[in-house]
């Protein structure tokens, strides 16, 4: 019997890492399963009762539980080395998990149809939101470890992926039985899923990753650094205005959930997710098929600031309560939360620099920052704008204002070149990172594909450096010097030196022995 039971337990992680060899993005789709159950719990579906008229219950447990996960995650860099250690612990993720789930039985419990029936249990439904907060903060920090370690192709296309399973997850939730232990209360399946699905996130993300998927998940080793002054000042400026655009939109969200019936809410937010899946499916088109010389995140990011500020100046028109208007700007927000997201795994990447600072601060200062505008928008925004009038217009006006000047002034679209502009030899441009790995795996045998394995070749075995290579590729596709010097955010000098460098090693005299020797690779 003894033997038995240790060959069964030898059994089960044989069987867990065939499965993540043959779906190297399982692991990584524990991103998903955490929004998941972020869409799910802030839109109420999950855990209120029947006898909710507003969304003051939904308003507080979004509060406490984001500004807990927010705290958290700014926490962590002032401890980066322990929290690290701690991430890479299984038990220490699942526990998080663990955590979370107790939080949800918490708010379950206190409800009006079980114990909330008999006393007044405020202060337990703030514990069980913040314990949900902390628990979910630590299981998406190792997200984040997990996606910093990803070429950036990876991180959209993972990301995008696990869009499109939150979509799933909710749609399944919300259109489930409604069977309920106590009538009129919150049903089974959806306190199932409130308290169970952080743990499967985090069950998720302790599925191994390393040893045996990291060549199909597009990984590679990283010597991670531990300093927070390593990271460019773009940075700094991307973090003040990761936490200032999420608390603008979160504020007009706020006011209008806490005002309508959980009806409305619900529709809202169904109409969000809709959004969600066909965002996914446009990231998961440009992660496959856009070649990155065609890929703008910075015009992006300037297009999503534009509209932020577009609806909320039109918000004196339609109304400061009006539920449609307020899931534009919503949605604008999501977008942002998206390529945040990417955002930081790709300076992760780029930088070295430990995903447990970079993604503690961004995410951090997003988390926050969303707490602290639904606050103001559920306690302050009516007094300050409920006179309406003038007084409304121009508070509105105000606020479009800031979020123009904080969009283009604070954070352009030139500080996003900066952020990712290479400083050491060994780190690779925008557009180089956008090339690693996914391409070549997409187009199979293409010329594209034979071209590129051809130039990794040479590069490798004449001991090109990082920089180096990039400027071989550059040359060998063609460019000159004014256009290296553009991609690579050098002085026209140090292009060249570096050409000079590729031609020495490569032991080639002009452009036409590079290109030849290009050929002959491309054909072997």
């Amino acid at each position: 019997m003894p033997e038995e039971k240790g060959r069964k337990a030898e059994a089960r992680p044989g069987i867990v890492r065939e499965l993540v060899s043959l779906w190297p993005s399982l692991p990584y789709l524990g991103y998903g399963v955490w929004l998941a159950w972020a869409c799910l719990a802030y839109s109420g579906t999950l855990w209120l009762s029947d006898v909710e008229t507003n969304g003051e219950n939904l308003s507080q447990l979004y509060m406490v539980s984001t500004a807990a996960f927010g705290i958290v995650c700014l926490v962590v860099p002032f401890a980066v080395r322990r929290f690290t250690q701690m991430l890479e612990r299984r038990s220490v993720v699942v526990g998080a998990g663990v955590c979370a789930a107790l939080g949800c039985v918490l708010v379950v419990a206190v409800g009006p149809y079980y114990l909330g029936q008999f006393v007044e249990m405020r202060p337990l439904f703030w514990l069980g939101a913040a314990l949900s907060g902390i628990g979910t903060g630590i299981v998406g920090l190792k997200c984040g470890v997990m996606y910093g370690a990803l070429a950036p192709r990876r991180v959209l296309l993972y990301a995008a992926t696990s869009q499109i399973v939150v979509a799933f997850i909710y749609f399944a939730v919300i259109g489930s039985p409604p069977w309920a232990l106590a009538p009129g209360g919150p049903s089974v399946v959806g306190i199932l899923s409130f308290t169970l699905l952080p743990v499967a996130a985090a069950l998720l993300t302790v599925l191994p990753t390393s040893s045996f998927a990291s060549s199909e998940a597009g990984m590679r080793p990283l010597t991670f650094g531990e300093s927070k002054r390593a990271l460019p000042g773009a940075f700094w400026r991307l973090v003040a205005l990761s936490f200032l655009l999420p608390a603008v939109a979160s504020m007009m969200r706020g006011v209008v959930v806490d005002a309508h019936a959980l009806a409305v809410t619900l529709e809202g937010n169904n109409i969000l997710m809709l959004l969600r899946v066909l965002m996914a499916a446009v990231f998961v088109v440009v992660a496959v098929r856009v070649d990155a010389s065609h890929m703008n995140f910075g015009k992006l990011y300037s297009l999503i600031a534009i509209c932020m500020v577009v609806t909320i100046a039109c918000v004196p028109v339609f109304g400061a309560h009006s539920n449609e208007w307020s899931l534009l700007i919503y949605c604008a927000s999501s977008v942002f939360e998206f390529v945040m997201w990417c955002l930081l795994a790709f300076v992760v990447f780029q930088k070295r620099i430990s995903p447990v600072i970079v993604f503690g601060i961004g995410r951090g200062a997003f988390m926050l920052g969303s707490a602290l505008g639904w606050s103001f928008g559920v306690y302050a925004l009516p007094s300050i704008s409920g006179g309406g009038g003038s007084s409304e217009f121009a508070f509105y006006m105000i606020c479009a204002g800031v979020v123009l000047v904080l969009s283009f002034v604070l954070f352009s679209e030139r500080d996003f070149e900066r952020m990712f502009s290479p400083i050491g030899e060994n780190e690779l441009s925008f557009e180089s990172l956008m090339d690693v790995d996914l391409r070549e795996r997409t187009q199979r045998e293409g010329g594209r594909g034979k071209f590129s394995r051809a130039l990794e070749g040479i590069a490798e075995g004449h001991g090109l450096s990082a920089r180096e290579a990039e400027v071989f590729r550059y040359l060998a596709m063609g460019r000159g010097s004014d256009y290296i010097a553009d991609k690579l955010q050098v002085s026209w000098n140090t292009a060249r030196t570096h050409t000079h460098n590729v031609y020495v090693k490569l032991g080639v005299h002009s452009r036409q022995e590079l290109i030849d020797l290009v050929d002959e690779a491309v054909r072997k």
